[in-house]
């Protein structure tokens, strides 16, 4: 399960318990399975959010949504910070969300202010 993974992924990366995590997992029809190459490139989104949330945030909470019900998916990765931690961005990660996001179809809002949050959302 796709969710299970995620959630695997964040113990894995956010080892010390910081930032806190919030999972939404709301509206999953679990009869209803996402196509492959979609679920793919929605694990590989997350897992880009997840590692920009890491390397370049100063967030004390990040709130992870995803939904689907057998149509239409969304995925969403909101943090609190409020500064950059001084690493270096080159942007590759950023790229590529929208690129995994193009190639299913998808539409991507990436907002990076006052917290950073990828929104990725289309249909099956």
């Amino acid at each position: 399960d796709m969710t299970d993974r995620m959630q695997d992924y964040v113990n894995q990366i956010f080892r010390s318990g910081s930032p806190e995590v919030y999972y939404h997992f709301d509206n999953l029809e679990m009869d209803d399975r996402l196509p492959v190459n979609i679920k793919e490139n929605i694990y590989l989104i997350f897992k880009e959010s997840v590692n920009n949330i890491a390397k370049h945030s100063n967030a004390d909470r990040v709130d992870i949504t995803f939904a689907y019900d057998g149509k239409d998916f969304k995925l969403k990765i909101t943090d609190n910070g409020t500064t950059s931690n001084g690493s270096r961005k080159s942007g590759q990660g950023l790229r590529n969300i929208k690129l995994r996001s193009e190639r299913i179809g998808a539409d991507a809002v990436i907002k990076n202010g006052e917290g950073f949050t990828v929104t990725v959302e289309g249909n099956v």
